[in-house]
């Protein structure tokens, strides 16, 4: 496996880092869901569940830069997939999306290169809490805290430690931890009342 695969005209990906079967085991997609992809690059996460849900489903994919969700975007056309939709945002603002329509949040080796990262974990957390559905899950794909010669500096590295408690100020509890080789899948499901 080649770490962050470069595509021409895609732009990186750390989709094959890890095993996709194993991440999409995981994650308990079925058809009918509601998959948001954050910072999801040149979408290969999105695109992959999009055929998970089927057309009864839906997947948001949101990205900073244009280019990569007109890549997404023709890609979906390519392949048939009607049930994606790739739009330009900023997940450290307010997210597009009403409350309580997601099933799955999916954030995939963005978090570590987050700037200030201690205003910008909660907030992310937190707006991600209100659009996930009671006990909906976020799903963070983050390199190991290890010396690599690949991917973030070790400085930049978030283990599931540093984003645990974080979260669970946001309404999340941790669910499961699984070993991906380089990175790790952390999922956190939004548990405590909406009310508090």
């Amino acid at each position: 496996m080649t770490p962050f695969v470069s595509v021409p005209r895609r732009g990186p990906s750390s989709y094959h880092m890890q095993n996709p079967a194993l991440v999409f085991d995981r994650l308990g997609l079925r058809r009918g869901s509601v998959l948001l992809d954050l910072g999801c690059g040149p979408g290969d996460y999105a695109l992959q569940a999009a055929e998970i849900v089927g057309t009864t489903g839906r997947v948001h994919a949101m990205d900073l830069s244009e280019s990569l969700l007109r890549w997404v975007a023709e890609e979906a056309v390519q392949r048939d997939l009607t049930n994606v939709s790739a739009q330009v945002g900023d997940m450290r603002a307010r997210l597009p999306f009403d409350d309580e329509t997601v099933d799955v949040c999916l954030i995939a080796q963005v978090l570590h290169a987050l700037p200030d990262r201690a205003v910008c974990l909660p907030s992310v957390f937190g707006e991600v809490f209100r659009v996930l559905r009671a006990r909906g899950t976020l799903a963070i794909i983050e390199c190991k805290k290890e010396d690599a010669c690949f991917g973030p500096p070790l400085s930049a590295r978030l283990g599931p430690e540093d984003l645990i408690p974080v979260a669970e100020t946001r309404g999340f509890a941790a669910a499961s931890n699984h070993d991906l080789g380089v990175s790790y899948l952390l999922l956190l499901s939004a548990v405590w009342d909406r009310e508090r």
